[in-house]
């Protein structure tokens, strides 16, 4: 887009989920402004106490949305209903959603995931179909210092002389301390540059505290120098695995939260960390892959050059650029032609948030949410059992539209119907095109003789849809009302 455009950033940190997600909207931001483009962040007191570099800034800083043109929103609490409240709030035409754990839906314009090896078929049905999706650490979000210290040979190393540990802006304090005790055992002689934030500062200094040779930096406004002159660095597997291979920096890289594991899985695959797992073992851990380097440069080189080539800290501006160039996705109109095809494995996380959506969850017989280890034990038993449960997936023209069941009843004879629209698309009148799509699969291919289903009495929309597909109440009751239909009825 070549007019300037307002763009209200939404993102949080404090002590518990650390900084990351502040730090990459400033990355961006700055780019945006370099562009020419105005940036408001809205974000709590909280947030400006856990990331200084908010304040330094200069960006304004608002508790409550503002008009704006696009909404950035980078925030693991807000969703689907919440994301569009945001939108309507500011009146912004576009919405860009920054997540990396495909574990929710997204009315957005775009969306980024930079995690490696992240498969866009995650997000099918999560984001609209005219969503553009950007993907992988050639996207990541990092301040322009990374790229503009980036080596333009790779580096030569010289043993580990200088080692940076960095865990994030949040409170790793068993983190730090078990990477400091590692170094003492395993690399004594190095010098160590520890990095914190203000939640763990405290900590961190006590840990620090008699150590030779470690110094305490919190939050540095120099870390891209920092981490630069290091030769190796020892730090968490989320964002900052970026900056670190945009330095072509050999690092050990330490999952320390869930959604870092595959982009820990993503660095050992393509060799460009040692990964080694948090939890009691990590000092041992941490000893035996410093004792592994110590004495092995070639590792450590081969290390800095599969970083390299993964990461060339140059996203920011990639991703200011596609939104300059984002137009709204178009509102959606009829929906066309329905097909069924049966439900796989690789359905199994867009079910999974299907079925936790708040509306969906209400009109469930348990309104519980579904924990993403118990989905996967319940989808992989219905699916090895073809003859007891019929799991599809509805597509309007092409883009998942719902999910529908038949579950054969002890009877033999009849089957419970069950079905989900997506919530991306609700109020387009899907609910009875899906269960006339349901009843016809169970008629062609002899599935059931008789229908049967639970629909809350209070659900008026959806005892109409049932009533006009020709199922009969059969049985009243509070909260749950009982219909039939027998197949042979047409």
């Amino acid at each position: 887009m070549s007019e300037r455009r307002h763009v209200l950033v939404r993102a949080e940190a404090d002590a518990r989920v650390g900084g990351g997600h502040v730090m990459r909207c400033l990355a961006l931001a700055a780019a945006l402004r370099g562009r020419g483009h105005a940036v408001t962040v809205c974000a709590g007191p909280q947030a400006v106490r856990a990331v200084p570099a908010l304040a330094a800034s200069g960006l304004p800083v608002v508790a409550e949305p503002v008009p704006a043109d696009v909404v950035v929103v980078d925030h693991y609490g807000l969703a689907l209903a919440e994301e569009d409240a945001l939108r309507r709030a500011a009146g912004a035409a576009l919405l860009v959603a920054i997540d990396d754990l495909a574990d929710r839906m997204h009315g957005c314009d775009l969306l980024l995931d930079a995690g490696a090896g992240r498969d866009p078929s995650a997000y099918a049905g999560l984001i609209p179909g005219g969503a553009v999706g950007l993907f992988g650490p050639r996207h990541a979000l990092l301040r322009p210092d990374f790229a503009a210290l980036r080596p333009a040979s790779p580096r030569r190393p010289r043993g580990l002389a200088r080692i940076a540990v960095a865990f994030g802006l949040s409170d790793a304090t068993p983190h730090v301390a078990a990477t400091l005790a590692a170094l003492a055992r395993a690399a004594p002689a190095a010098a160590v540059d520890l990095v914190t934030g203000p939640a763990g500062a405290g900590a961190a200094a006590a840990l620090a505290a008699g150590r030779p040779g470690v110094r305490l930096h919190v939050d540095p406004p120099d870390y891209p120098a920092i981490l630069a002159a290091a030769d190796l660095a020892i730090g968490a597997a989320g964002g900052s695995a970026w900056e670190r291979c945009a330095l072509a920096l050999p690092s050990i890289a330490v999952p320390i939260a869930p959604n870092q594991a595959g982009n820990a899985r993503a660095l050992a695959r393509h060799g460009a960390a040692l990964v080694v797992a948090p939890g009691p073992g990590l000092g041992e851990g941490l000893a035996a892959a410093l004792a592994a380097l110590g004495g092995a440069p070639d590792a450590l080189a081969a290390l800095g050059r599969q970083a390299a080539g993964l990461c060339d800290g140059r996203g920011a501006e990639r991703v200011a650029e596609a939104i300059e160039a984002l137009r709204p996705v178009p509102a959606p109109g009829p929906v066309g032609r329905l097909s069924l095809r049966p439900a796989g494995p690789a359905d199994a996380r867009m079910l999974w948030v299907w079925r936790n959506d708040p509306l969906t969850r209400a009109m469930s017989r348990s309104s519980d949410a579904v924990a993403w280890e118990g989905h996967g034990a319940w989808l992989r038993t219905r699916l090895a059992e073809p003859g007891r449960t019929r799991l599809l997936v509805a597509e309007a023209d092409g883009e998942p539209a719902g999910s529908l069941r038949l579950d054969r009843l002890p009877d033999g004879v009849a089957a419970e119907v069950s079905l989900t629209v997506s919530p991306l698309l609700r109020g387009r009148g899907l609910g009875a095109r899906l269960l006339a799509a349901l009843c016809g699969h169970a008629a062609d291919t002899g599935f059931c003789r008789r229908l049967a289903a639970a629909v809350r009495a209070d659900n008026a929309a959806s005892r109409t849809v049932f009533e006009r597909a020709g199922f009969r109440l059969v049985q009243a009751g509070t909260p749950w009302l009982r219909y039939e239909r027998s197949l042979a009825d047409g």
